[in-house]
């Protein structure tokens, strides 16, 4: 459809008037949407949801494959980044491609992420530009392109990283070279085309399915043109030569720039979309679902017989035969899967236009784009190939995605959006008199940039949204949660796929529950290992916003999150449905996030007493709110219980604990508790003897150990301020019965046995204001010994008073010691 005799266009191409000022007026349209999304990224925190997170993620792995080993050569790393892990949603790696190159330009975060899509955005604008200027005026075409630019979904969703828009500005430029390439005959035209398809199927699968239906109708052109020639002139194959050359050209190019990452994934695809898609549902296609057998209609049981009371003459028994009704005969196309998409769809055929009236182009631009699409048929000024090409990628869009998909969503209609912003131009410009067309177009603007502020700067609040009582398709409103047609309304709802499409706002609720997570483990007393490991239940998503928090050295540290993170690093270990299968992996866990329905009140009290059981304890819980079709959530966190393990330390273990740094900057309440248990175990008469300036003498034990003969002292003293000197520990064993006294080995002036050793930790080691226990194995005969205990100094005299015990038992034979088990090793400071 080039500018030649087979089309004409409306304005001369020679003498386009206007251009130098829509030139002007474009650059002033795409510096504005250029800005202002800058200044809505910026003053933005939405909580980043499902696919757009998972998006955000694969862009983060292809940045660190492709730029993070910098010792790498550029090969390696290119190799290294046709290994990163197909990911969930699974979807080709242009869109990820892209924003890893922006990471390395601009920095990281997620702002930086999303900001790739207004790229696409102004490029997309550019794009309808010029596609209108194929049968439009310049001015005209810059009018198309504003209208385009302030449709409600497309300026909304384009602060969104999702691949749907990636694909719509490439849709638009494909089609654009379909409609320049003179009915499929010009080979430049159909080699861009060619590396746009590519580049569409690397972005989405399904990006073709948009303009096959305008491919289709361009190859028939050129058939025709071709069919023609060769009536004309029987030697003259060159027309149907161009097109079987360009169709060659087409394919090659196409697969060439995308069937690379297909081949090297399409297992891992294949298993995605058959199994772990829309958790094992099958296959998205709904020409691949048998038809159900038809039902067999059941003959309805005979009446009870009544009982007569008295019948006068006995009753000739009758037989009744029930008659059973011959099946039901399914119609033809219910055994023919593509004919049973197309005449009965899974979704129906109004679950798109709802979905484009209510969170796409509003009521309307609709009404507006059906206007346009009538002018093309009937004002001859618009009737236009190029413009009847707008038409089918409509059409085309919606039949396909209802016909062939069992499933849909309102973000599906984003690459056909464009279509809809020209032909909705058209009424405005079809309009007789200059004058008047002026004051439309600024009516029309004017509306638009109203709905942009509502979406864009501040909801209006009880103006901010308008619906018509129209009850049409009643379900689908439902589940979108609208009371009717929208006029116009402050939130979009385009799938669970993104959160909701508003005016910028700092609810986010996943930051909320890491922050909790923050909270949780600035007090935990055991952060034991290098990860702080959380489990999901019924939680989608988090993988991305667990790096956020990770300490120094961390290149994705969002610079506006408070410091003074715990050391640990925050890793997820995994996403579960049930609290049975969570539970394999709770010894490794440090917390667990759970979602519910709020409603699901007793459920949630099941869960959280199941994780009590377990060691776990709740710390956070709060609602989320509905978003269009997602329903609102139960959020909560829950942390492994330290009281409980604090409640099954011993009391060398407790002594250790309390000589960690951490012990000062636990939550007040398990601090007191902690003081409470130790004082039970370790002085619970909270007395002491007092041995030099510095010490006093706690208690002395005496457990049986593992070999005949041996036995294990502890003796726990109180440090009550700094010990300036190293000391050794004197320790005298004198037995209570005199036939064990004849038997002493090691004696003292014939008296008894001499213990002493050294302390480990040394006595410079001692913390003030604080206990410590000291173990001794040593040999003595079973029986009851009087023990002596003294501090000597360097000169190994004693140092301040010693201390005399009776009545220590050493035990006759070994008694098995069990203690409770934490799971953490707690040494002697």
């Amino acid at each position: 459809m080039n500018h030649d005799e087979d089309s004409l266009p409306i304005i001369d191409p020679e003498k386009p008037r206007g251009s130098g000022w829509a030139w002007l007026l474009l650059l002033a349209l795409l510096t504005f949407h250029a800005l202002m999304n800058i200044w809505w990224l910026r003053a933005d925190n939405h909580a980043i949801f499902t696919d757009e997170e998972g998006h955000m993620l694969k862009a983060r792995q292809y940045h660190e494959a492709l730029f993070a080993n910098t010792d790498a050569t550029l090969v390696e790393r290119l190799v290294e980044s046709t290994h990163v892990p197909l990911g969930n949603p699974a979807h080709p790696p242009l869109l990820h491609l892209l924003a890893a190159l922006n990471i390395e330009i601009f920095g990281y975060s997620p702002d930086t992420i999303a900001l790739t899509m207004t790229y696409a955005f102004l490029l997309a604008i550019v794009g309808v530009y010029a596609l209108s200027r194929c049968f439009l005026s310049p001015l005209q075409a810059w009018f198309a392109a504003t209208v385009f630019s302030f449709v409600p979904v497309v300026f909304a969703s384009s602060r969104f990283f999702m691949t749907d828009y990636l694909a719509m500005t490439l849709v638009i430029w494909a089609v654009y070279c379909l409609v320049r390439s003179g009915w499929f005959q010009h080979s430049g035209w159909i080699l861009c085309f060619a590396l746009l398809n590519g580049l569409g199927i690397l972005t989405r699968v399904i990006a073709p399915i948009y303009y096959i239906v305008p491919l289709l109708l361009v190859c028939a052109g050129g058939a025709v043109i071709g069919v023609r020639a060769l009536f004309a002139d029987p030697r003259d194959f060159h027309p149907l030569g161009r097109i079987v050359l360009n169709t060659f050209i087409a394919l090659v190019v196409s697969a060439g720039v995308s069937t690379w990452w297909y081949l090297d994934n399409l297992e891992d695809l294949d298993t995605f979309w058959s199994s772990v898609h829309n958790r094992g549902k099958g296959v998205p296609l709904a020409f691949t679902e048998t038809a159900a057998p038809p039902v067999e209609a059941v003959p309805p049981a005979p009446p009870a017989p009544a009982t007569p009371s008295a019948p006068a003459t006995p009753a000739t028994p009758t037989v009744e035969v029930p008659v059973v009704p011959s099946p039901a005969t399914a119609p033809l196309w219910e055994s023919n899967p593509i004919l049973r998409g197309i005449v009965s769809p899974q979704m129906g055929w109004a679950q798109y236009p709802i979905y484009v009236v209510n969170n796409g182009a509003f009521l309307v631009l609709t009404i507006l784009m059906i206007l346009g699409a009538v002018s093309v048929l009937f004002v001859p000024g618009f009737r236009r190939a190029e413009a009847f090409v707008l038409i089918l990628w409509l059409l085309g869009s919606w039949f396909l995605l209802t016909a062939l998909f069992n499933f849909g969503n309102p973000r599906y209609a984003i690459p056909a959006m464009p279509a809809l912003g020209i032909l909705a131009a058209l009424p405005v410009l079809m309009l007789p008199w200059s004058g008047f067309r002026a004051v439309a177009g600024v009516v029309l603007v004017g509306m638009l940039l109203f709905q942009y502020g509502n979406l864009s700067y501040k909801s209006y609040g009880v103006l901010g949204s308008q619906f018509l009582p129209w009850k049409w398709n009643e379900e689908k409103l439902r589940v979108l949660n609208d009371p009717g047609i929208a006029v116009y309304k402050d939130t979009i709802s385009l799938s669970v796929a993104y959160s909701q499409i508003e005016a910028p706002t700092q609810e986010n609720f996943k930051e909320d529950v890491f922050n909790a997570i923050m909270e949780a483990e600035r007090s935990n007393p055991f952060p034991a290992g290098e990860y702080a490991n959380y489990l999901r239940l019924g939680f989608r998503g988090g993988e991305f916003y667990d790096r956020h928090y990770w300490p120094e050295p961390n290149p994705y540290r969002m610079p506006r999150l408070e410091a003074g993170f715990p050391e640990r690093r925050i890793r997820d270990l995994g996403l579960e449905y049930t609290p049975e299968r969570v539970s394999l992996l709770l010894p490794e866990a440090d917390y667990l996030i759970y979602s519910l329905p709020p409603w699901r009140t007793e459920q949630a009290r099941q869960w959280i007493k199941f994780f009590a059981e377990r060691g776990f304890r709740l710390v956070e819980e709060f609602e989320t709110k509905a978003v269009g079709d997602t329903p609102p959530e139960r959020i909560g966190l829950l942390a492994k219980d330290h009281a409980a393990i604090i409640g099954q330390m011993d009391a060398g273990e407790l002594i250790a604990f309390r000589s960690r740094p951490e012990y000062n900057q636990m939550a007040d309440s398990l601090y007191k508790a902690t003081e409470a248990r130790f004082q039970a175990l370790v002085n619970p008469n909270n007395s002491s003897i007092p041995m030099s300036g510095p010490v006093s003498f706690v208690s002395i034990g005496v457990d049986p150990g593992s070999e005949r003969g041996a036995h294990l002292v502890t003796i726990t003293l109180k440090i009550d301020r700094p010990v300036e000197q190293e000391y050794t520990i004197g320790m005298h064993g004198i037995p209570e019965s005199e036939a064990s006294l004849k038997e002493t080995m090691g004696i003292i002036s014939g008296a008894g046995f001499d213990w002493g050793f050294s302390p480990t930790p040394p006595s410079s080691a001692w913390r003030p204001d604080n206990y410590v226990r000291l173990q001794k194995t040593v040999e003595a005969l079973p029986g009851v010994y009087t023990v002596r205990v003294e501090l000597l100094n360097a000169a190994k005299i004693v140092d301040g008073f010693p201390v005399t015990v009776p009545f220590v038992n050493f035990r006759e034979a070994p008694v098995e010691r069990t203690e409770a088990s934490t799971g953490i090793n707690i040494t002697n400071p």
